[in-house]
């Protein structure tokens, strides 16, 4: 599922090179937000709402599962209604 979310070049071409290890993330979040949002095709407002849920801003396995979890939950709730879908 990560590999087809953040290392998809039909979601974000050229891919962002801090996703290509999932083992290996660092960084901030932030500084990947366009990845992010594209991956799980959301919005900035999205994405900075769901980040709040968030412990820390750091770039991990763990803080984009509950980003992916909570949009997946999100969109089914009807609470991302402007997400569009290819």
């Amino acid at each position: 599922m990560y590999e087809k979310l953040f290392s998809n070049k039909a979601v974000l071409n050229p891919v962002d090179p801090a996703f290509n290890n999932a083992a290996a993330l660092a960084g901030l979040l932030d500084d990947h937000s366009a990845t992010v949002v594209a991956a799980l095709q959301i919005s900035d407002e999205d994405y900075t709402y769901l980040k709040a849920e968030l412990p820390d801003n750091n770039l991990s396995l763990s803080n984009l599962g509950i980003l992916y979890r909570n949009s997946v939950l999100a969109r089914k709730l009807g609470l991302i209604p402007r997400i569009s879908f290819p």
